[in-house]
């Protein structure tokens, strides 16, 4: 009976490797690009190929040692893969021959080491080491990495590669002091125990590897739903969002808001002659110099056309004034290469201060005749319409 029993979880176990194959080639197909998704669509299929050919193995009298050999390099490459794709979804140097050599030495080893294909402590103990390293480094890398509103889902993703490899490594622990394990093995909790985790394992890193997937892709299309496409900036959508956040910080801890909008002189013009990609480039330009100007805290909107705007907490008018004129100078300073052409663009700025009290519309309304102003007093200026100081 508990021949069948461990013949059911190990079939169990190539069902879900396959479905973690399926998960993630769905995710694939369905449109998440992703290179971490093709490792781990390949180490869903691979692990349920190493489960097929255990379980073929366990049914010959005498299996010769390259059914566990061969059997174990699809396990093995099946974490490697794991890992590779960790290292892929996170954005480093993925390490992927460093990951599949240890895979390709373990299987070496046994081809050439009558020990390793012998004797079932020897593989245990090499092969548990190998998958617990795996396992363990690609679970503290994914736990270690936050990322706004997705660290909650790789922790996940990061619980069952943790918890997988602390069994082998468990495992590894178990063998290590058991020097009679190869007549023990019957009763070896550990190793009756590798099909029903890898079944766990499998089916639990599917589950949580498509959601971290979707859940990336929820972001990636909010962010794209605020962000402008010309110039990375925030869009009007993204302020309209922000905006009510830093009244009602500003309010509750009485601190200042300043706000600068400012647009290109004479745009239309550098359109007519340079065309609407000369347009784009200076635009890009300008954005990249309000980035490397205001502070970190700071942040800049791309509002419509040639339009934009920044927000300034904790700063008073007279701080704001000053900022708006960094600004101008710097885009006077700085010109735009077409290739044909430099472009010697300028801004009009307008600059005030968030009253006590006022609505965020009143605030535009003034912001706004401060830029008119600015304009019509000859451009390439910064023009401030702030409170009068009390007494």
């Amino acid at each position: 009976m508990s021949t069948i029993d461990t013949h059911t979880l190990a079939l169990v176990s190539v069902l879900g490797g396959l479905l973690m194959a399926a998960s993630l080639g769905g995710v694939w197909i369905a449109g998440t690009r992703e290179r971490a998704v093709t490792w781990w669509t390949f180490a869903g299929a691979s692990l349920a190929l190493g489960f097929l050919i255990g379980v073929l193995a366990s049914g010959v009298p005498d299996p010769a040692w390259w059914h566990a050999a061969l059997a174990n390099a699809f396990v093995g490459a099946a974490h490697a893969a794991v890992f590779v794709g960790v290292r892929h979804h996170l954005g480093v140097r993925p390490w992927t021959l460093p990951a599949f050599a240890i895979v390709v030495l373990l299987f070496v080893a046994m081809a050439s080491s009558v020990e390793l294909q012998t004797s079932l402590r020897s593989r245990v103990l090499v092969q548990s080491v190998g998958y617990a390293m795996m396992d363990l480094w690609g679970g503290a890398m994914l736990w270690s990495r936050r990322a706004p509103g997705l660290t909650a889902y790789r922790r996940v993703v990061a619980l069952v590669l943790l918890g997988h490899g602390a069994f082998f490594l468990a495992r590894w622990l178990w063998v290590l002091v058991h020097l009679d394990y190869e007549n023990s093995m019957g009763d070896d909790p550990f190793q009756m125990a590798v099909f029903p985790v890898g079944m766990v394992f499998a089916y639990a890193l599917s589950v949580a590897l498509v959601l971290m997937l979707y859940r990336g892709q929820e972001l990636a299309l909010r962010d794209a739903a605020l962000r402008d496409a010309l110039t990375g900036l925030p869009n009007r959508l993204a302020l309209s969002e922000q905006v009510d956040r830093e009244i009602a910080r500003a309010r509750r801890y009485g601190q200042p808001l300043s706000v600068v909008a400012f647009d290109v002189d004479h745009f239309k013009a550098i359109n007519d002659a340079h065309g609407h990609p000369g347009g784009d480039d200076v635009l890009r330009a300008i954005a990249n110099i309000v980035r490397t100007t205001i502070r970190d805290c700071d942040m800049a909107f791309r509002i419509g056309g040639e339009e934009f705007l920044v927000l300034l907490p904790c700063t008073r008018g007279e701080e704001a004034r000053a900022t708006a004129e960094r600004l101008r100078s710097a885009v006077e300073a700085r010109a735009t290469d077409l290739g044909s052409a430099r472009v010697v663009a300028t801004i009009s700025l307008g600059v005030t201060e968030l009253q006590a009290g006022e609505a965020w519309a009143e605030t535009v309304r003034r912001v706004d005749a401060a830029l008119y102003e600015a304009k019509h007093a000859g451009r390439n200026r910064a023009v401030a319409r702030l409170p009068r100081a009390p007494g």
